[in-house]
């Protein structure tokens, strides 16, 4: 349920009005990370000549206009996050790369709170980014951690228009992951936003199926696996079991594992020790074992995709013959 413009009706004491006040702003900010509106206030049951006060006392601390944190000026990211919320007004969403930072997709740089507002809605903030979509459809909104929100679907059609491809295509990935990603959403909006300056690219997006990635433990293999979609090479297994060892990359019919070396790859002697028995192992199988380093997979993709293009094609010959 949105918490923008919650009631504090049923909160009073009749017994002590005074007492019944302060239980009643304290139980709403602590469920907004302690910051509060102008109008909260009054419901409460406040004089707007008694939140003046409470300001003059340090007890009150204005964020924005209408706007204030309670007991202490220092906020938290998600108090940043609803004290914007409550500065947009009714209708107020969290969006675009706050939102994506919500759903824990991703987190881009910059310090602004990215709002969705009602078109008509809203006035500059010092720290807030208002956006006043011209169309903004009931399945677009959301709410998730409490805070309500743009959807999944929508925020990445948002950050389409915003974003570097690659950049929205791991929090696309990250979607997936989290399992937050309704694919039956995306095709919706995709139909209904043909406008939208982010519409090519999450068309592109939705072509692309994000399973595989989903089951990555790091960014180079995520970056590996791009190397293999752009080159339309077969796609590995990830992450799995062969004769005992889990690998990074498997080609099963291939007989090929390709092991990805992080930066601490070989920190410990014991992991060391591990890693030349596991390719002894494999080897004895029949199974051939390529490492490829960060720095490789990063500055040298073409190099990469030509060596397991190669590497696949010697191996497939080999076991026709």
């Amino acid at each position: 349920m949105q918490t923008v413009g919650r009631s504090c009706d049923g909160m009073r004491d009749q017994f002590d009005p005074r007492l019944a006040i302060e239980r009643a702003i304290l139980e709403l900010a602590q469920v907004q990370h302690w910051v509060i509106s102008l109008e909260q206030l009054l419901e409460c049951g406040l004089s707007p000549a008694a939140v003046g006060r409470r300001v003059r006392q340090g007890r009150l601390h204005r964020i924005h206009a209408g706007v204030f944190a309670v007991g202490r000026p220092t906020l938290t990211l998600e108090g940043r996050w609803m004290a914007a919320i409550l500065a947009g007004g009714n209708g107020a969403l969290l969006s675009e790369a706050t939102a994506v930072a919500c759903y824990d997709l991703s987190t881009f740089p910059g310090s602004s709170v990215h709002i969705t507002i009602p078109r008509r809605g809203g006035h500059g903030r010092d720290g807030i980014v208002f956006h006043r979509p011209r169309v903004l459809h009931e399945a677009d909104i959301a709410e998730h951690d409490g805070f309500p929100v743009t959807s999944v679907a929508r925020t990445l059609l948002d950050i389409c228009a915003t974003r570097r491809a690659h950049d929205v295509q791991r929090c696309y990935e990250r979607a997936e992951k989290l399992r937050l990603l309704d694919m039956n959403a995306l095709h919706e909006i995709l139909e209904r936003c043909r406008g939208h300056s982010g519409i090519g690219q999450l068309r592109r997006l939705a072509a692309y199926d994000p399973t595989l990635a989903a089951h990555t433990r790091s960014e180079l293999e995520m970056l590996f696996l791009d190397i293999c979609r752009r080159a339309e090479l077969p796609m590995p297994s990830v992450n799995v079991v062969v004769e005992g060892f889990e690998v990074d990359a498997y080609w099963a019919s291939a007989k090929l594992v390709v092991e990805l070396d992080g930066y601490a790859f070989h920190s410990e002697r014991a992991q060391f020790e591990r890693d030349r028995l596991k390719i002894a192992r494999l080897k004895i199988a029949g199974i051939d074992v390529v490492p490829f380093t960060h720095a490789q997979v990063a500055r040298e993709p073409v190099w990469v995709e030509r060596t397991v293009r190669k590497l696949l094609e010697d191996r497939q010959a080999a076991r026709v013959e």
